[in-house]
């Protein structure tokens, strides 16, 4: 638990420092809204991985932020391993780097992964343990993984839990804000 506090609290300070960096006029909200959203209020008192990944994820904004793009990368590299939806955001900060012409963070970008694929490689005699042991993806294969049948605005409908009524608000009124100012 106290780890966990202490990842949430890290991440939050890194995003009021990234948000300051952005030139934010009230840099201290996003600390703020990240905070009391629900889903990381709840998961702080847990033993789930969400805040780490969370701390990791507010580190890399912050790096990346700062234009200190090789421990950004880095660190994305190892995202995989703090949760398995580490992939998505691996990839969306792959396209970053390959949209903005970096190829010396993009090579970086495979270090960690690299590392710790040949660490497991020479423990456990396979290369892609990475795939093969992990618990999500066998059950996926070896069909097990049951998800439930919903609806396509499921998520939409599920945003009081998941953000927060005040996030939820605030964020669709910074989007009408955004498509406005778009328009």
């Amino acid at each position: 638990y106290v780890m966990n506090t202490l990842c949430i609290a890290a991440g939050a300070w890194l995003l009021f420092l990234t948000a300051r960096r952005l030139n934010f006029k009230m840099p201290w909200l996003a600390s703020l809204f990240f905070l009391f959203q629900p889903v990381v209020f709840g998961n702080t008192i847990s033993a789930l991985t969400e805040p780490l990944n969370a701390l990791a994820l507010c580190l890399a904004l912050y790096w990346l932020t700062s234009l200190r793009y090789l421990p950004a990368a880095i660190l994305v590299s190892l995202f995989p391993f703090f949760r398995s939806e580490g992939i998505i955001l691996w990839a969306v900060v792959f396209l970053f780097f390959v949209l903005r012409s970096l190829w010396k963070p993009l090579i970086w970008l495979f270090s960690g992964t690299l590392v710790l694929s040949l660490a497991g490689a020479v423990y456990s005699g396979d290369l892609f343990w990475i795939l093969t042991h992990n618990p999500y993806f066998k059950a996926e294969l070896d069909n097990r993984f049951q998800i439930g049948h919903g609806d396509f605005l499921h998520y939409l409908h599920a945003q009081r839990q998941i953000w927060g009524i005040a996030v939820t608000v605030l964020s669709a009124l910074a989007l009408a804000w955004l498509l406005a100012h778009v328009v």
